[in-house]
């Protein structure tokens, strides 16, 4: 459970990034975004500050479909994600326990889209130990950089005062499947309420972290 809590913070800073596709170079993905109907599959990692990938890496699965958006790994041969349904309930889930939470969310969530960043600098620079075409783009105090190999987004990478985070891109490809948005019937739905006391319980108390 520690490692899905973990992906799921990663996930919490860094869920809208994939949305800001707006490059002034290659627009082979242009088109896919703008549906708002497409899944991603890739590798999310930490970054460290000479741009190579450092700790542990995750298989991560982003989709968005009819205003609803899924960010999902698996951890331990489990599913772990959030999960954000077009009724303004945001679900963070685990599989194994399975259990998903409803999150608190305000009006200026980091969900909405498409997010509204400023376009600041291109050029070329080493990333992962390759020498790569980039854009940048900011939101805030966070910047999102669109690492290219080729036409092929290679990378997104997040990075904000505290957190230096990518997504190493596999697949882009449009059209989700609409069971992703889906949580099973079995899983226990809990609210915050539930949360504290779960945290203050005996179970919580034994967990390893």
């Amino acid at each position: 459970m520690k490692k899905a809590l973990l992906f799921i913070v990663v996930v919490l800073f860094c869920a809208t990034f994939v949305f800001a596709a707006t490059s002034t170079k290659f627009t082979k993905y242009g088109n896919i975004f703008k549906t708002g109907d497409f899944t991603i599959k890739g590798i999310n990692c930490t970054i460290n500050e000479s741009g190579n990938r450092e700790g542990d890496s995750l298989p991560v699965t982003i989709a968005l479909k009819n205003g609803e958006y899924l960010m999902e790994s698996i951890v331990d041969g489990n599913k772990a994600g959030v999960l954000f349904k077009n009724d303004g309930k945001l679900y963070m889930y685990d599989e194994k326990e399975k259990m998903a939470m409803i999150m608190p969310i305000g009006s200026e969530t980091m969900l909405q889209f498409p997010p509204v960043f400023v376009y600041t600098k291109n050029g070329n620079g080493k990333f992962d130990g390759k020498n790569l075409y980039y854009e940048t783009l900011i939101e805030g105090d966070k910047q999102t950089i669109y690492w290219y190999s080729g036409n092929d987004i290679y990378a997104i990478q997040e990075k904000g005062p505290e957190e230096n985070y990518a997504i190493f891109i596999s697949s882009i490809t449009p059209k989700a499947d609409p069971s992703l948005f889906v949580l099973p019937k079995d899983y226990e739905i809990l609210d915050m309420n539930d949360l504290m006391s779960l945290l203050d319980s005996s179970w919580a108390q034994s967990m390893p972290y």
